[in-house]
């Protein structure tokens, strides 16, 4: 016998998954040019991050990691704002990665080691097959494990913060970039304001070294790749950037 199941309703769990929230309830759009996400999404962002259990796991993560050897150990804040996941698939049209367990802004350590190989392979043009060594050495090839390990970036709890805001990309001829034969862009299309989850706050970044010296060397990467390149989409843009760096 088929029942109807009762409607849930995500605004009476304060602490509610934001990642479900976002994938499972934010309306789906009909496709009318004035339907918008922003109130959706905006309510997602004003949902506190920095809850009990995150809290605690955050802590219990950070305190393992302070006793370990070797290990890089940094606190960076994101500068303005960071886009990340915007390819996850969903109900909205841009996605957001969230920890696939708290629900709250994460950095996967598979974005971060590839943008710390970029930035070490093009440190010196003259000298491009040594860097790409040191490289394969830290992070690995295909064939083989990096003997540097670099874990998943931790959004730093803080009260009252969300570590998420809303932005905007405004379409202006949308029939012509779906490749609409014969929809040439002019100045009487109508703009399409497409709304998305961005990521701001502070964020713990762990790295585990094969010595002290790899340590150093790492700490000052981080730092320059993330500074200068940034991390995410939208980095010609300014996004992905960071500064504000403290050791713990």
């Amino acid at each position: 016998m088929n029942r109807r199941l009762p409607r849930l309703n995500p605004a009476g769990a304060p602490h509610a998954h934001k990642g479900l929230i976002l994938d499972k309830f934010v309306p789906v759009k009909e496709g009318t040019k004035d339907e918008s996400n922003f109130e959706a999404l905006a309510a997602i962002a004003r949902r506190d991050s920095a809850y009990p259990a995150y809290k605690l796991a955050y802590q219990r993560w950070t305190g393992w990691m302070d006793a370990r050897e070797n290990a890089v150990r940094l606190q960076g804040a994101v500068k303005g704002r960071m886009a990340i996941g915007l390819g996850m698939k969903g109900t909205t049209e841009i996605g957001c990665r969230l920890h696939h367990t708290y629900g709250v802004p994460v950095i996967p350590g598979s974005s971060l080691r590839g943008a710390l190989r970029a930035a070490l392979e093009a440190s010196s043009k003259k000298e491009a097959e040594i860097w790409k060594q040191r490289a394969d050495f830290l992070f690995g090839t295909q064939d083989s494990a990096g003997f540097a390990r670099v874990y998943d970036a931790w959004w730093i709890p803080e009260d009252g913060r969300s570590g998420l805001s809303v932005d905007v990309i405004t379409t202006h001829h949308q029939q012509y970039y779906t490749g609409n034969q014969g929809a040439a862009p002019t100045d009487f299309d109508s703009p399409i304001p497409v709304h998305y989850l961005t990521v701001t706050g502070k964020f713990y970044f762990a790295i585990d070294a094969p010595n002290d010296s790899w340590s150093k060397f790492l700490e000052k990467l981080l730092r320059q790749a993330l500074e200068t390149n940034g991390i995410g989409a939208k980095r010609a843009a300014g996004y992905g950037r960071f500064d504000g760096w403290r050791t713990p």
